[in-house]
C-alpha cells in the first residue's frame, strides 16, 4: 500500500473526527471505503457497498462492501466496526448470522484509531 494514500486517509479521518466529534463507524467508514476501493481497482475489482449476498444459512446478509470482479463474482467482503465494539464478538455474530466464509478475502476491519 502507498504510504501517501495511507497518510491521506489518516489525515481525512482526523479531520472528520475533529469536525464531527465522533469516531463511530458510520462517521468515518466512507474514508476506508475509498481507500479500499482504490486498491481494489488496481486489481480489476470494485467494492460495491451494501449489496445483499446469499449467506451460509441460506438467507441474505448485507456486508458493508463486496469486492466484485468483471464477471460479477464475489471476491471478498468488508465489514467495518468501530473501536467501541469487541471485535471477536462481532466476528462471532457475523458467523452466526451466516456471513460467507469460503471466499478468497474476508476481512472485518476494526476502525480503531
Amino acid at each position: 500500500m502507498s504510504k501517501t494514500l495511507i497518510t491521506q486517509y489518516y489525515n481525512r479521518v482526523d479531520k472528520l473526527i475533529q469536525f464531527g466529534g465522533s469516531k463511530k463507524e458510520l462517521s468515518v467508514r466512507n474514508e476506508f471505503y475509498n481507500l479500499l476501493n482504490h486498491y481494489a481497482e488496481k486489481r480489476n475489482l470494485v467494492l460495491v457497498a451494501e449489496l445483499p449476498v446469499r449467506g451460509t444459512k441460506g438467507k441474505d446478509v448485507t456486508p458493508d462492501g463486496t469486492l466484485k470482479n468483471i464477471l460479477r463474482l464475489d471476491y471478498g467482503y468488508w465489514e467495518s466496526k468501530d473501536e467501541s465494539l469487541d471485535l471477536n464478538a462481532e466476528i462471532d455474530k457475523k458467523i452466526k448470522k451466516g456471513y460467507p466464509l469460503q471466499t478468497l478475502f474476508l476481512k472485518i476491519v476494526s476502525m480503531q484509531y
